[in-house]
């Protein structure tokens, strides 16, 4: 608590066509309300128990720090069955000022951003995904996130198993979760167990990052970013060797050793394919790595 005056105001928050489960759920008794309100939200995973939710005109200002959300919003389209078809998030853009002659939160933030390059932070974003309930597959047709003058990340995915997932997640149960009686490392292998990855691309634009990131560190170590930049890409080169020693598939790593090398030294857009001939599921490379081939997952990864 910095003790200094504020503001916060939202015109709105609009959550429409929320699940009766839900809602019964969360207003259940104590002692049941947690496994109800689990039960109810993982029946589907690629659910999420409205229609559509909305957020207008956010603003916070205090003490020298400023954050600001005109608009966000999440819209759901569902089939005559009631299961949702489309998820769409328009893009939305949250931006976030320090002052450090402004109060005691800008000062004591000002520093640690300018540390890493900033002055203040424009966050965007946007998704649009689909899902099939007859295939039982989910499909990510975009999904971009961006810090202005640092990196923009996108990706795409098409992975199976949307229903069996949510049996595994229905499985939880919360006190023995809390409880430590859970393995929380088991529960994680068995749900990525029940997905069939068939596509995936990951996409890193740099446009700042890694030279802020790197005049960062070098400063911490005492070097120059240039000197960083050299070790940095020298140690990712070095990857093949270590993969080998696992019995990783060298043409897997080498690829994914260059494509790293190239984009710390000269930037670009990094991007990591996955098209395998057949769906794969995480868990089954985890006995032997041997079986982690170029081939078998599909893999490139290129710098543009």
């Amino acid at each position: 608590d910095s003790g200094a005056p504020g503001s916060f105001s939202l015109d709105s928050i609009s959550p429409k066509g929320m699940k009766s489960d839900i809602l019964n759920a969360m207003f259940a008794d104590e002692d049941e309300s947690a496994d109800e309100l689990m039960s109810a939200m993982y029946s589907n995973p690629t659910d999420p128990g409205f229609d559509d939710f909305s957020l207008s005109d956010f603003a916070f200002d205090m003490a020298g720090l400023k954050m600001s959300l005109p608009s966000m919003s999440y819209e759901v389209d569902r089939n005559s069955d009631g299961e949702p078809t489309k998820f769409t998030v328009p893009k939305f853009t949250l931006t976030v000022d320090v002052d450090d002659q402004g109060g005691d939160i800008g000062a004591q933030l000002a520093p640690m951003l300018l540390m890493v390059g900033f002055e203040d932070l424009v966050i965007t974003g946007e998704s649009l995904s689909t899902y099939d309930p007859e295939t039982d597959i989910a499909t990510a047709e975009k999904g971009v996130f961006s810090i202005k003058d640092a990196l923009t990340i996108s990706s795409t995915s098409k992975i199976g198993g949307m229903k069996e997932l949510g049996e595994v997640m229905q499985n939880l149960d919360s006190e023995a979760f809390e409880n430590g009686e859970q393995d929380p490392t088991q529960l994680a292998m068995d749900m990525y167990s029940k997905l069939d990855f068939y596509q995936m691309e990951i996409k890193l634009k740099d446009e700042g990052a890694i030279n802020k990131g790197l005049t960062f560190f070098a400063a911490q170590q005492g070097m120059e970013p240039e000197q960083l930049r050299q070790m940095a890409a020298g140690m990712v080169a070095g990857l093949p060797m270590m993969a080998a020693n696992m019995g990783i598939d060298p043409a897997l790593s080498t690829e994914l050793a260059s494509a790293g090398s190239k984009f710390i030294t000269e930037g670009g857009t990094l991007t990591l394919s996955f098209e395998p001939a057949e769906p794969f599921t995480v868990t089954a490379f985890m006995g032997d790595p041997t079986t982690i081939t170029k081939e078998r997952l599909g893999f490139s990864a290129t710098v543009e």
